[in-house]
């Protein structure tokens, strides 16, 4: 998952960021998405088949504030020497403003599931389909 976001994080900023910076936002993200709870209810089920409704607590990505990143860095920029340390600055800069992202809201969706005996849980039958819409 991550390496998918560094990828894509890179190209769209067209390598502007290194790869350790580009991780290391990805990293702030994953740390935010701990935050989310989850809450399952089975709705119908019989033999190994069920329909469970799960609730999540959504992050909004808009939450970013993208004038207040850009005027702290401003602000830094006279005691920036290269182009590196201001590109260092508007990782660590993002990345605070990263960690104030809160949960807000919360949507619900059903999803087909099967009961794995292992593991003695019920499984999303489509994971991807399921991991799209929380």
């Amino acid at each position: 998952m991550l390496s998918v976001f560094v990828n894509t994080f890179q190209s769209s900023s067209n390598s502007v960021f290194t790869k350790e910076q580009s991780e290391r936002i990805g990293y702030a993200f994953l740390d935010e998405l701990k935050k989310i709870q989850i809450e399952t209810k089975l709705l119908e089920g019989k033999d190994k088949k069920a329909k469970v409704e799960v609730t999540v607590n959504q992050l909004d990505i808009n939450e970013l504030d993208q004038a207040a990143i850009e005027k702290e860095v401003k602000e830094k920029l006279p005691n920036l020497k290269t182009k590196e340390e201001a590109i260092e600055e508007v990782v660590n800069v993002s990345i605070k403003d990263i960690k104030k992202i809160e949960p807000k809201g919360k949507a619900s969706f059903t999803v087909d599931c099967t009961y794995n005996d292992d593991k003695k849980i019920w499984e999303p039958d489509d994971l991807i389909s399921a991991a799209v819409k929380m």
